[in-house]
């Protein structure tokens, strides 16, 4: 019996190992991508030992590329193309600071099934200092894996344009898996979007996300460069695109407010792009993330637990019009922070749980204070009152006092529990870590959407 059982095992890998073989391309020599004298050639890489014979073409489509310890390889044309990358510690891959680019995964005549990865090892160097080389995500691939060692200096990531139709299962959210799984530390450096799940030619099939994973950070280096292709008045495509920030996000190197992050859906009832910070997020000098009047198109913006948007660079944000619907949806400890100057000017936190009940900050005397604030619909101590409204919001300072900043909050009658009315006259109260301070509030609007309750300290 036991004879029986190992000649099973026997064959089953045997099986395995021959469903499985791989053509693969790997560096003999320092050269340019396209020779053909800088490239040996396996037909199964996955063979304990592989033969390798003179290439005949340099790595294509559905091919493994390997970038040999000690060479260096240039991209010398665009739009390279191989199913996954290895740049072995010791080899560089770059495009010698032209916009020449690098496509990796399958391509959309010879489709991923759902669940394979597709991967960019990098133990040495991709790109490289000053580096513009794109890294394209070729339209077939299920999921790509970027992960390694080394380094990555290059341009731009961006899907290659085309149709991204996948089934069911390979639904964009952080628990079904992502297009991208960044898991090392990467620095682009062009301008205009350098992060991207949208390329020029988005199609209503798009289903695409980015994460980026916890540990790792992605930085946006250039004062131009931003997150997202925003082709919102331009591209009627249902497209639905996911960032998934569960590492670090560095947008800070932006320094335009005009010319800053846009996340802002098609003109279309099926397109939504879906914002979910688990790690941090560190916005440049402008934020926008809203829908077009008549756009049926969704944005959702969500700080989960343990999560931060560090807006405190950004001095034109924007999360939603009235009415939208759109805000930092906030759960846990996640928290947004903003830096308040002392010129007078209110500053909005648009938070809220289940729906916007933003805080505003008015500067006043003193010195800029940074802020960080959440919200949650539970009271952390015992209620002063029982007609008290079940919403908290917690405001931390940067350094403590040496201002006279105030406060303002904003809700609907969808928001007021037990017997609380924004029409009674209203206290702000807050905890001094012994017991409730009150202060009085004066409150406007009518708690519609459109005019909502918005209650501000007294004096």
């Amino acid at each position: 019996m036991k004879k029986r059982v190992t000649l099973l095992l026997v064959l089953i890998i045997s099986a395995f190992t021959n469903g499985f073989s791989q053509t693969a391309l790997r560096s003999i020599a320092s050269g340019n991508w396209t020779d053909i004298i800088t490239w040996e050639k396996t037909g199964n890489v996955y063979n304990p030992t592989p033969t390798w014979i003179p290439a005949d073409a340099a790595p294509t489509t559905n091919q493994i590329a390997i970038i040999r310890s000690g060479h260096v390889v240039t991209v010398n044309s665009s739009g390279r193309n191989s199913k996954s990358i290895i740049v072995e510690a010791g080899g560089q891959l770059f495009a010698n600071g032209t916009t020449n680019s690098v496509r990796v995964g399958h391509v959309t005549t010879s489709p991923a099934t759902a669940g394979s990865v597709d991967t960019v090892t990098i133990d040495g160097i991709l790109g490289g200092p000053g580096e513009l080389m794109p890294l394209e995500v070729q339209v077939g691939s299920a999921s790509v894996w970027i992960r390694g060692t080394g380094t990555i200096e290059i341009g731009r990531m961006r899907p290659s344009n085309g149709n991204l139709n996948y089934p069911g299962s390979m639904a964009v959210n952080a628990a079904s898996g992502s297009r991208w799984l960044i898991d090392q530390n990467i620095k682009l450096n062009v301008g205009n979007y350098a992060l991207s799940a949208v390329n020029t030619a988005p199609t209503a099939n798009d289903s695409i996300s980015i994460t980026i994973m916890p540990g790792r950070t992605v930085t946006v280096a250039n004062v131009a460069g931003i997150l997202h292709n925003d082709l919102s008045t331009s591209v009627a495509a249902g497209g639905k695109y996911v960032y998934n920030i569960n590492g670090t996000l560095d947008l800070t190197a932006n320094t335009s407010i005009t010319g800053g992050t846009k996340l802002m859906p098609f003109a279309n009832a099926g397109s939504s792009i879906t914002l979910n910070v688990s790690g941090l997020l560190k916005l440049g000098s402008y934020f926008k993330a809203d829908t077009i009047t008549g756009n049926l198109g969704t944005v959702s913006l969500n700080i989960n637990n343990g999560g931060l948007v560090d807006a405190s660079l950004t001095s034109k944000l924007t999360a939603g019009s009235t009415g939208s619907g759109v805000y930092f949806k906030v759960s846990g400890t996640g928290a947004l922070r903003r830096t308040v100057n002392n010129d007078g000017v209110r500053v909005e936190f648009p938070i809220g749980t289940s729906r916007a009940t933003p805080v505003y900050i008015n500067g006043g005397a003193g010195p800029a204070e940074t802020y960080t604030v959440t919200v949650k619909d539970a009271l952390t101590n015992p209620a002063p009152s029982t007609a008290t409204m079940a919403k908290e919001w917690s405001i931390t300072e940067g350094t403590p006092g040496g201002n006279t900043d105030t406060l303002r909050f904003e809700w609907t009658t969808a928001d007021q529990t037990n017997g609380f009315s924004g029409a009674s006259p209203v206290y702000i109260v807050r905890w001094n870590g012994t017991l409730w301070e009150y202060t009085a509030a004066l409150v406007s609007g009518t708690g519609t959407p459109a005019d909502p309750y918005i209650a501000r300290e007294f004096f």
